[in-house]
């Protein structure tokens, strides 16, 4: 995680997930946006191992509430790249 902006605002951070990277688990303590810079297949364990598996497209952001707890996991063959922006 590359840390890109913090204030007061918004947290913003940049992910590069090699092949089988992950984020590791952890909580959003705020509300965010997922802003994919590449495509990419993402294995998202939530804190019950529970398991979704998703896709990620260039230029589609999507939104989450906070108090989301799971694990982000590159299931793909290429790097993946996304921009998380957390609403203090």
């Amino acid at each position: 995680m590359l840390e890109q902006i913090n204030n007061k605002k918004v947290n913003v951070n940049k992910f590069i997930l090699k092949p089988n990277d992950s984020t590791g688990i952890h909580v959003h303590s705020f509300d965010y946006v997922i802003i994919p810079i590449t495509d990419g297949n993402l294995k998202i364990v939530d804190k019950n191992k529970n398991e979704l598996i998703t896709n990620l497209v260039a230029g589609e952001p999507y939104f989450r509430k906070k108090g989301v707890e799971h694990n982000v996991i590159n299931i793909g063959t290429n790097i993946i790249i996304f921009i998380e922006v957390e609403i203090k």
